[in-house]
């Protein structure tokens, strides 16, 4: 048995899966009255979806999450998710917002990222690390 393998094991997938960081919330999606645990809970229940040219979606949703896309300019993006909404109270007012969610390749990590859609405004809510690249050489 060689050092890594005592290092790591040899089941590799099981290491990699391991290698899920905590929830990342945002302080705008704080500052917006999200509760972290609702995020944390309503992310676990979102179906992930590939993404693939020329699929259909939605127009609403379809065009919220090519601009969360665009406009923080994220990289190789392979699934997203689609969920009927996120609680949220503000100003007195009780109100449901849409929460989408995306998966990004970056050089070094996978992550999930997390957004509510007010109607008018996304609100990025937070994200966890899937995989970090570099921990997972063998």
């Amino acid at each position: 048995m060689n050092n890594k393998t005592k290092r790591y094991g040899t089941d590799r997938q099981k290491i990699l899966d391991n290698m899920v960081r905590p929830m990342e919330y945002t302080k705008i999606g704080t500052e917006s009255n999200y509760n972290p645990e609702d995020i944390e809970r309503e992310s676990k229940a979102l179906k992930w979806i590939d993404l693939k040219t020329g699929m259909s979606l939605p127009m609403v949703q379809g065009d919220g999450i090519n601009t969360i896309i665009k406009e923080f300019k994220l990289p190789k993006v392979s699934k997203i998710a689609i969920h009927g909404g996120i609680h949220c109270q503000r100003a007195g007012e009780s109100f449901n917002a849409g929460l989408y969610g995306i998966l990004a390749h970056y050089r070094n990590e996978t992550r999930e990222l997390y957004f509510a859609d007010e109607g008018c405004e996304i609100v990025p809510l937070g994200s966890r690390v899937k995989r970090y690249i570099s921990e997972a050489k063998f």
